[in-house]
């Protein structure tokens, strides 16, 4: 099959990056539900320490801070299974009433498959995301690439693992298995091989 577009978000320049705080606050609470806030307290660098025990859920976290978090909960939780099943869990708590009227909407038009839902991943990543950009393409019957531009979390293994099991948690919302592979492409972007049974 050739590859086919099947969504794109152009990079906006003209803001500073960030990150909604909801999937900041959702890995903290799954950071607590693993007993490693002394851990991570003790991990995360002290000018940031306020910063994390402040924040509201609703704000835009500007890149600093949440380089910072992600680098600790990096060292943290060191099995990238483990940092899946986070993702998974933080995807439910952030979007899943969002993806599930999504998915209402698209049975209502009598298809809904994964496909379609990740066509809608400019307007998801646009909750999520201030100024990256993303590519999807279709390379196969079941099977896409996502590709984030311009997101400086991409440089970490956590983020990259963490988001990996955000897609496959809503994906699976329609299908049975989902399986993604995520890999840093630069300092600022990476490419999930995302494919489904």
């Amino acid at each position: 099959m050739i590859p086919k577009e099947v969504a794109n978000l152009a990079v906006d320049t003209s803001v500073t990056p960030a990150i909604r705080g909801t999937l900041i606050g959702s890995s903290l609470q799954a950071m607590r539900e693993r007993d490693l806030n002394d851990a991570y307290f003790a991990t995360l660098d002290p000018e940031f320490h306020e910063a994390i025990r402040t924040f509201t859920p609703q704000s835009w976290v500007e890149m600093p801070l949440a380089q910072a978090h992600y680098q600790t909960m990096d060292k943290l939780v060191p099995d990238d299974e483990e940092i899946v099943a986070i993702g998974r869990a933080v995807g439910d708590r952030v979007q899943k009433s969002y993806i599930a009227t999504l998915i209402r909407g698209l049975r209502a038009t009598g298809a809904v498959d994964p496909v379609r839902i990740m066509s809608r991943a400019p307007s998801i990543s646009q909750r999520i995301f201030r100024g990256g950009g993303l590519k999807v393409r279709q390379t196969g019957p079941k099977d896409v690439v996502v590709e984030f531009l311009a997101v400086p979390l991409c440089s970490v293994r956590y983020f990259r693992w963490g988001f990996a099991g955000v897609i496959q948690g809503g994906l699976q919302l329609v299908t049975r298995q989902v399986y993604v592979n995520p890999r840093q492409t630069s300092d600022k972007s990476m490419l999930l091989k995302v494919s489904w049974v």
